[in-house]
């Protein structure tokens, strides 16, 4: 009942909901930019991969464990990287932009 009455105020929006169901960021940083600003390619790749995007400043990349792999400061609109001493498998690359973080998956095959 509680909630109903939540979402009949005036001043809820998605994400006030989202935040009910604790899928929002309280961190003030916005992790819901357009994923189609950062582009990664290829993927799946071999090892090498370009990332290319506008105002990135940061690039790390954690294995599913969460370890880091690799982790460079960037002040460039693309570059590649390197991740072909890793074991075949899945890894997240965190891309930090003026904008916000983006998160993305690569696979190394």
């Amino acid at each position: 009942r509680d909630l109903f009455s939540f979402i009949n105020q005036s001043s809820v929006n998605n994400k006030s909901i989202k935040c009910l169901m604790n899928e929002c960021n309280t961190t003030g940083i916005d992790v819901n930019i357009s994923v189609n600003n950062i582009n990664i390619y290829p993927n799946p790749t071999n090892g090498l991969f370009t990332v290319k995007g506008k105002e990135i400043h940061l690039a790390v990349i954690t294995n599913m464990s969460g370890q880091i792999i690799k982790q460079l400061s960037i002040n460039a609109e693309q570059f590649t990287l390197d991740i072909s001493e890793q074991p075949i498998g899945v890894y997240i690359i965190k891309i930090v932009t003026n904008k916000g973080i983006v998160v993305k998956k690569v696979m190394l095959k």
